[in-house]
């Protein structure tokens, strides 16, 4: 069973892509269209304040007939992040998940795991 660490290792980009509380949806949503990705962290002054998925899109924008023009990013963002150390399994993972009806997690290593 692969472990957090030796997933994103495995990825050929390996580039963290982020967006700001008050970026307009719509350019969140064409980011993750461009690079081919379902999440962006939300950051503030470089913290880490939420994250925006396509998700979040699909629910609190398209299904509510509202603007991704016009809505900010911090009105639709998850501001509760779960998130795990590098020595987590894919299994171990998923079980924190499914309870919590999430689709995505962080590592807290995102920057730091080895090469």
């Amino acid at each position: 069973m692969k472990t957090v660490a030796e997933i994103l290792k495995s990825k050929a980009d390996r580039t963290i892509y982020s967006t700001t509380p008050n970026a307009s949806v719509f350019d969140a949503v064409t980011t993750m269209a461009e690079k081919n990705i379902g999440a962006l962290m939300v950051l503030k002054a470089e913290e880490l304040v939420g994250m925006i998925t396509e998700r979040d899109y699909a629910r609190k924008i398209a299904l509510m007939s509202r603007s991704s023009r016009e809505t900010p990013v911090r009105d639709i963002m998850t501001s509760e992040v779960l998130y795990v150390g590098p020595d987590r399994t894919s299994d171990e993972c998923m079980a924190l998940i499914k309870p919590r009806d999430v689709t995505v997690m962080l590592s807290r290593v995102l920057q730091d795991y080895p090469d």
